[in-house]
């Protein structure tokens, strides 16, 4: 159904699947028996291919959002799982406010995820609390960031996420937006 979707829109060569936190009940972590944590990262494995293999075959691809505390496991576990599945048609929607609130070291991911990257949701926290503030509301090196980004090679889109109160919508993006133009021009 994802797919058909997709195809009324012809630009949008890229399904986004984002990946939330693995939810566990405190019984259930009690009695697990030895192997489980392997055969999660195997399913985890299995679900990724089975969705590679739909998307590459409608001539999409697939992109993982990474929201904190995954079974994917940031982006080292990220890394790992396309090194195992090995496809070129697989990559990362980066946001960065999850990305600070899991502690990633945000201002070089760029240059750890290369050509990884096939979008990108810009938003900033205090890496305490996943939240999505403006750039520069928070703690996130952004003229770091975007040096990277530039000598990664990224050409994609660059799509401010910021959660806040309907009145302050407009006043919260035009500083995220002039906040990033400002270290892009300079």
């Amino acid at each position: 159904m994802v797919l058909e979707i997709v195809n009324e829109f012809p630009a949008c060569k890229t399904v986004v699947v984002p990946v939330g936190p693995f939810a566990l009940r405190h019984d259930e972590a009690m009695s697990m028996e030895d192997g489980f944590y392997i055969r999660m990262k195997e399913r985890l494995s299995e679900k990724v291919q089975k969705y590679l293999e739909l998307i590459s075959n409608a001539q999409l691809r697939l992109a993982l959002e990474i929201l904190p505390n995954s079974i994917v496991e940031g982006t080292d576990g990220f890394l790992r799982l396309c090194e195992e599945l090995g496809s070129q048609v697989f990559g990362l929607s980066l946001d960065t406010g999850h990305a600070w609130a899991c502690r990633e070291l945000v201002p070089l991911l760029p240059q750890k995820l290369q050509d990884k990257i096939f979008g990108l949701h810009v938003c900033d926290n205090n890496s305490d609390v996943n939240r999505s503030l403006a750039p520069g509301r928070g703690t996130i090196d952004w003229k770091l960031f975007m040096h990277n980004l530039k000598l990664a090679g990224y050409k994609g889109s660059v799509d401010i996420e910021i959660v806040c109160p309907p009145e302050e919508i407009r006043t919260e993006y035009a500083f995220g937006k002039k906040y990033l133009q400002d270290i892009i021009e300079a």
